[in-house]
């Protein structure tokens, strides 16, 4: 009841929200995320690519994630050292969802249309791509950006009920080495306290149009 509530008074918060508002937020958040170690919280300790996997976002309600997405891949095709992974919902019943690579701009403007959610998708499907899950290893570092409804500081995220994050990451932590969940949160997505359940991953830092901050265990 209390994720209900909570999930009810957000959709209100951002559907008042201003075209002109999402947009500004996003482009700062997009700015901060390049004055971080770029790729966002990779570590170069290895001759691997940094994985970075980036939600494709909603056209109302989230953070746009063009420009990020398109600084990831100037930066993959500039340095090589960066691989860009983007979601494909493959059973929407059981909530099984896959991060696909895309390999290119052009690719991303060649080979993805939107789906029924209006959210770019690969035409040919997750068949024939490179697909995160399986090329992690014990040593492989993922930065994962995270859509969420809301947010609070202590790491809780709040998604729209559906599960399809909480159980990619729960799998994926289980299979690299290090993965850095990065909530990408609108100001009215920031609440003193979110609603969660056992099955609830958690975000390692926050980004919002103030920058960036590293989410803290809430003193008991």
């Amino acid at each position: 009841m209390a994720k209900q509530l909570a999930r009810k008074r957000l959709k209100a918060l951002l559907g008042t929200f201003s075209d002109v508002k999402l947009r500004n937020e996003s482009d700062s958040i997009a700015k901060w995320l390049q004055t971080a170690p770029f790729p966002p919280f990779c570590n170069k300790t290895t001759s691997e690519p940094c994985h970075v996997a980036l939600y494709m976002n909603m056209p109302t309600g989230e953070v746009i994630t063009t420009n990020i997405l398109k600084d990831l891949l100037l930066r993959k095709q500039s340095h090589g050292d960066v691989s860009v992974y983007v979601p494909f919902i493959e059973n929407v019943k059981t909530s099984q969802m896959t991060f696909v690579e895309v390999v290119s701009s052009d690719d991303l403007e060649q080979n993805f249309l939107p789906n029924k959610w209006n959210i770019l998708e690969p035409t040919g499907g997750s068949g024939g791509r490179v697909k995160l899950e399986e090329v992690c290893t014990k040593s492989t570092v993922v930065t994962a950006l995270v859509p969420g409804l809301g947010f609070d500081l202590h790491g809780n995220r709040l998604g729209r009920g559906k599960g399809f994050y909480d159980r990619y990451l729960q799998n994926l932590r289980s299979q690299c080495g290090v993965v850095h969940c990065v909530g990408l949160a609108l100001s009215c997505s920031v609440l003193d306290e979110v609603p969660t359940d056992e099955f609830d991953v958690k975000m390692d830092w926050l980004a919002t149009g103030n920058g960036l901050e590293k989410c803290t265990a809430p003193v008991m």
